[in-house]
């Protein structure tokens, strides 16, 4: 089933450690997230602290999981298309080959 994730959810997905109640439940669904959510999670993997809810999370996982949830677009093969620019996002994508698009 296609489902609609949070960002505290969204990392768990990420991370590879999602539930298997969660995992049996998607089986070959897609999981969506809001922008909102995916950019509480980038900040989170960024620039938390390690003290907060999500940034705690992931400083307790081990470094191989820790790093996948900064990979999103290259999971999916996908391409990056903003209303506004973000230096940070589009130097992230240009150092890791994703096409990155400001859309008009």
């Amino acid at each position: 089933m296609d489902v609609v994730v949070d960002d505290h959810v969204l990392l768990n997905v990420l991370a590879g450690i999602a539930s298997p109640a969660l995992r049996e439940e998607l089986g070959d669904g897609v999981v969506f997230t809001t922008g909102c959510w995916y950019y509480r999670l980038s900040r989170a993997v960024n620039a938390g602290s390690g003290t907060g809810s999500l940034s705690g999370q992931l400083a307790e996982l081990e470094p191989s999981r820790r790093d996948r949830p900064l990979a999103v677009a290259l999971v999916i093969d996908g391409a990056i298309r903003v209303r506004v620019s973000s230096a940070l996002l589009g130097d992230g994508a240009r150092d890791l080959e994703v096409d990155y698009r400001v859309l008009a």
